[in-house]
């Protein structure tokens, strides 16, 4: 290792045009605290200022990258190195030299984020520069986890925290094209809570409001343990989409609903509310649009009220349109 006056000699001796000039620039380098370091064609280190030698515990007397990296790796200190060490060393290395510039991203062990930028020179030294960015990194950060906070916000219901209608039709679409792929049936079903109206009525809006959180809860827990996805499509009525299953399993799954929801009914305060559903279902083994799966569930479910409610209604097979 060798003082700034030798570093910033520039590697071509017969491109020096003033070493008084070279000397300056050297001491401006280090008193930015820069850290920097040049290693000469064999890799060798020529020169590392001390903030370089200090964020990678560069040791006493002559050193080479690899010597340095095997240092920071057995005694785990500087960049966070992922094992085994040969790997990483030869996936480094196929990456220096490459391009005349190059810049990359460091991750240290204390939690800190480096910028690196590596000059190639034309005779195969290289230099490296190095900056903290962490405050940088974590704006980024923020940024994007508000970001995924307000696409998280757009497709949830506000009121029971299922998907809202939007996000289940999106949903509904990726397990149909898997269920289809599995050469399975998907199975649709339209639920709507029975005489929803009189629980607003007698006991205030926000007491259904309450029952509508417990029913989505509820039905959350049971459909995604087989499988499955519920959304609320609005007001008292909700969407299930259960891939690779017929709508004798959706039938199956709704009874255990129903049979859950009597022995847990709804409960506040002085109140006990047992609240029932109705249902929909069909289901298509062939491609068909969301519309005419739904237009098939909605007949089911108006046919299941006529019927008396509190019951299950399957649908014909829809048939698909050809053109």
């Amino acid at each position: 290792m060798v003082n700034s006056s030798s570093f910033f000699a520039p590697p071509n001796p017969a491109d020096a045009e003033n070493p008084a000039e070279q000397q300056e620039l050297g001491q401006w380098v280090l008193a930015s605290k820069t850290a920097v370091a040049i290693f000469n064609a064999n890799d060798r280190l020529h020169f590392a200022s001390p903030s370089f030698m200090q964020l990678y515990a560069v040791q006493p007397g002559p050193q080479t990258f690899h010597s340095i990296i095997s240092h920071c790796f057995h005694q785990q200190v500087g960049p966070r190195i992922a094992p085994p060490l040969s790997q990483w060393l030869e996936q480094v290395q196929a990456r220096r030299r490459t391009i005349p510039l190059r810049t990359f991203e460091i991750v240290m062990l204390d939690g800190r984020w480096m910028w690196g930028t590596e000059v190639a020179f034309a005779n195969q030294w290289t230099m490296v520069q190095i900056i903290d960015f962490t405050a940088i990194k974590n704006k980024e950060f923020a940024l994007q986890k508000a970001h995924d906070a307000a696409l998280l916000a757009a497709k949830t219901d506000d009121l029971t925290g299922l998907p809202n209608r939007g996000a289940i039709i999106q949903r509904f679409h990726q397990l149909y094209e898997y269920s289809l792929g599995q050469s399975q049936p998907l199975t649709l079903a339209i639920i709507d809570l029975d005489h929803f109206k009189s629980v607003n009525d007698n006991f205030g809006h926000a007491m259904g409001d309450a029952v509508l959180r417990h029913f989505a809860t509820q039905a959350d827990t049971l459909i995604r343990a087989a499988g499955g996805v519920i959304g609320r499509s609005g007001g008292e009525e909700f969407l299930v989409v259960l891939p690779n299953s017929p709508t004798c399993c959706g039938q199956d799954l709704l009874e255990k609903l129903r049979i859950h929801l009597q022995k847990h009914p709804f409960s506040a305060a002085q109140s006990i509310i047992y609240y029932t559903f109705s249902s929909g279902l069909v289901s298509s083994t062939q491609l068909c649009s969301f519309e005419d799966l739904y237009k098939a569930a909605d007949k089911a479910l108006y046919t299941a009220k006529i019927r008396g409610r509190n019951q299950d209604c399957v649908s014909t097979p829809v048939k698909v349109n050809i053109q």
